[in-house]
């Protein structure tokens, strides 16, 4: 079982100053449709790995385990891929909330 990110608060406070970040708590964050965009767009780069993009976006890529940083682009890439492409933030914390009642 991997040990889930826990942000300080001091992480939490540079993570809400990125245009980016639509959300963010002590153990999650939430991202954009633009954020989604912008880093669907940059996988196929030459040389442009998780980390590179997150660094591009603007966040600080040492604030995310590399678990993390691999389920980022998991999920982003999944969504990409989706018939209804990307799903807004408020939509995820949406199914977030509703996956703890079932």
């Amino acid at each position: 079982m991997s040990k889930q990110i826990v942000f300080t608060q001091e992480q939490i406070e540079i993570l809400e100053g990125n245009i980016y970040t639509h959300h963010v708590s002590s153990y999650c964050i939430v991202f954009t449709v633009a954020f989604k965009v912008f880093f669907a767009s940059q996988v196929d780069l030459p040389q442009m790995t998780t980390q590179k993009i997150m660094r591009a976006a603007g966040y600080d890529p040492s604030l995310f385990s590399r678990s993390c940083l691999d389920g980022i682009r998991k999920r982003i890439l999944k969504e990409a891929r989706s018939p209804v492409r990307f799903k807004s933030p408020e939509e995820f914390l949406i199914q977030k909330r509703t996956a703890l009642f079932d």
